[in-house]
């Protein structure tokens, strides 16, 4: 048993751990409160406002996202981003004028954008690095600058200078592009409407061609084969897509979308599997005395408790009313994992490095003006 000493010690150690916990974290308890207070305020359904919420979330995730790597590079908060946006604009409305729709159009304004993007990037990063210590003011004037460029751009030159005949884009004297472009029969939801069906193909037939691909690049170079390794692959990527076939799985891939309720099942059986496995692999085969285990029970009674919630009607009410488009959020969920990677190659190094300190950057050897310039170039890329 404790001592009434120790017990109090204890307490006081959990008092400094929350106090501590809700310090760092005041911002975004403000921000919840605010959202509570906003949502009674509102008077609306939360199916209404949870349809919103992710709505903006997959529609604004990606432009956050490739804020965190100006971040890291000590670069500050990119407000120079929208020029990235700026070359996305431009491919839409080059891809709208040609006429191509669907994820073909898709795919080609990706195409024209991302070269325009780097080069965007590439020019601010060159912009920042004579300014440094006043990025961020830098690139709120960047950003208005180009603004102006823009609207020159299209409203000057479009029409007047480029011919474009186009009634559906073009103001009524032919000189300026319209305020607003319908996407609505072109690009509109050309990402969203990609069914989950169509996702499990590309994916079969790519690491098919990637594995068969590497398989002769080996016997060419007449390099060591892993023969195991490359038929486990292939023949687990047969297995998958042959299951594709059965009636019940075509049935649900054949959706465009997922229901926000299957997405926690989905990731409740995801953790519960994953923690299991590495109790039993760490735990019990191996014996690791560095694992964790208590963490990993926490983390499938968390996971237990979350779906335990999905049974309260109101929460499966939302759960059930929300669906989630799946090709929009896998490209997110890669984004993240793109992100997560980067940080631990030698570049993603380099750049929190100078992020947390030019001077040792250089004295490491790093090149601190070229890493914050490959920095912008995948903040403007990633903006488009």
């Amino acid at each position: 048993m404790r001592s009434p000493r120790q017990e109090g010690t204890l307490v006081n150690s959990w008092k400094k751990k929350l106090g501590k916990s809700l310090s760092d974290n005041k911002v975004v308890i403000l921000f919840a409160i605010l959202c509570i207070l906003a949502i009674a305020v509102a008077d609306k359904p939360l199916t209404f406002v949870a349809g919103e919420l992710f709505t903006r979330i997959g529609r604004n995730s990606f432009i956050v996202l490739a804020l965190i790597i100006p971040v890291l590079a000590g670069l500050g908060l990119n407000f120079g981003i929208t020029i990235g946006a700026m070359a996305a604009q431009i491919a839409i409305f080059c891809v709208v004028y040609w006429g191509f729709t669907g994820i073909g159009g898709f795919l080609l304004a990706l195409l024209i954008a991302t070269p325009l993007a780097a080069l965007f990037g590439m020019l601010i990063g060159i912009v920042f690095n004579k300014m440094k210590g006043a990025e961020m003011i830098g690139g709120m004037v960047l950003g208005y600058f180009a603004d102006g460029l823009y609207q020159v751009l299209f409203l000057f030159v479009i029409g007047g200078i480029i011919p474009v005949n186009n009634p559906e884009l073009i103001i009524a004297g032919g000189v300026g592009v319209k305020n607003t472009i319908d996407l609505k029969d072109n690009l509109k939801y050309a990402l969203d409407n990609i069914s989950l069906l169509t996702m499990v193909e590309i994916a079969f037939y790519a690491i098919v061609a990637v594995t068969v691909l590497s398989l002769l690049i080996r016997l060419i170079t007449k390099k060591q084969i892993n023969w195991k390794k490359s038929l486990g692959i292939l023949g687990g990527a047969v297995i998958a897509y042959a299951l594709t076939f059965l009636p019940f799985i075509e049935a649900f891939l054949n959706q465009n979308g997922i229901l926000l309720l299957s997405a926690v099942e989905l990731a409740v059986a995801g953790t519960v599997l994953y923690q299991l496995g590495r109790i039993i692999w760490l735990k019990l085969i191996k014996k690791s005395e560095k694992f964790n285990w208590k963490r990993s029970v926490a983390a499938i009674i968390a996971a237990g408790i979350l779906y335990a919630l999905t049974f309260i009607p109101a929460i499966e009410e939302v759960l059930l009313y929300v669906t989630l488009p799946a090709m929009t959020y896998l490209c997110i969920i890669g984004l993240c994992i793109f992100n997560s990677v980067l940080m631990k190659t030698r570049l993603g190094q380099n750049m929190r490095t100078v992020g947390q300190s030019r001077t040792v950057a250089n004295s490491a050897g790093i090149n601190v003006n070229r890493t914050r310039i490959i920095a912008m170039v995948l903040s403007a890329v990633l903006a488009s």
